[in-house]
């Protein structure tokens, strides 16, 4: 005889409590959503890492392609001081397959050899200070190409090159050779404003456009006279 309760040989049957049976649930659940985050958060710092690889990858060719523009834009000033305005030229016209990239699209609609750069690298964005440091170089090289079209008396070409470096930055160099161009293609009415636009940038200069407004107004007499005479000379036929 001995007390308790006797054994069956039957299992013992444990009955869960909902609340025991949501708690199981919910652990698997909980581990795979943990799993997903850490996997999320792996993912978006790869992503960051390779963005921000390619922005140092892309800076450096950047820095690379603005001293390729500074270079041919100081050969050209080189060859233009010798008289070599055709090398000149030629030098001053390489700049803009290093600087178009930077500030937008060539004058043909291509792309620049930056922008190129630009798109293998996953669209790092360029710098600003970088921006205005390639289309200082432009307003420069284009305002010079307009003095080696002055040089050459090709007129047309020489407005049209001052017009480009004028739409970057309004310079006293900028009006003075488009002025001088204007005048020279006897278009006095364009080469006055010019003049007189060019005056209002720098008191320094001012004696240097009021002498050329001077030197204009003779050539626009000469000018009259001869049409006056050639119109003459047709009427007297």
């Amino acid at each position: 005889h001995y007390s308790g309760m006797e054994d069956t040989g039957e299992e013992k049957v444990v009955e869960l409590t909902a609340e025991d049976a949501n708690t199981q649930t919910d652990k698997p659940t909980e581990e795979i959503e943990t799993k997903q985050e850490e996997d999320k958060a792996v993912e978006e710092a790869k992503k960051q890492l390779q963005k921000e690889e390619a922005q140092a990858a892309f800076t450096k060719k950047i820095d690379t392609f603005i001293e390729q523009a500074q270079k041919y834009k100081e050969e050209g000033n080189a060859f233009f001081k010798s008289g070599d305005l055709q090398k000149a030229r030629s030098k001053y016209t390489r700049v803009f397959a290093f600087t178009k990239g930077i500030v937008g699209q060539n004058d043909k609609g291509g792309d620049g050899m930056v922008s190129m750069a630009q798109k293998g690298l996953g669209g790092a964005e360029t710098d600003e200070s970088v921006v205005t440091a390639a289309r200082e170089i432009e307003r420069d090289v284009y305002s010079n190409m307009a003095m080696v079209f002055i040089k050459e008396e090709n007129w047309t070409k020489a407005v049209e090159k001052a017009t480009c470096s004028l739409n970057i930055e309004k310079t006293v160099k900028g009006y003075f050779r488009r002025g001088k161009a204007y005048a020279m293609k006897n278009d006095y009415e364009n080469a006055y404003k010019d003049f007189e636009e060019g005056k209002k940038l720098d008191e320094d200069s001012v004696k240097m456009f009021e002498s050329e407004i001077e030197k204009t107004k003779k050539k626009e007499k000469e000018y009259d006279k001869k049409v006056s005479k050639a119109y003459a000379g047709f009427f007297n036929k």
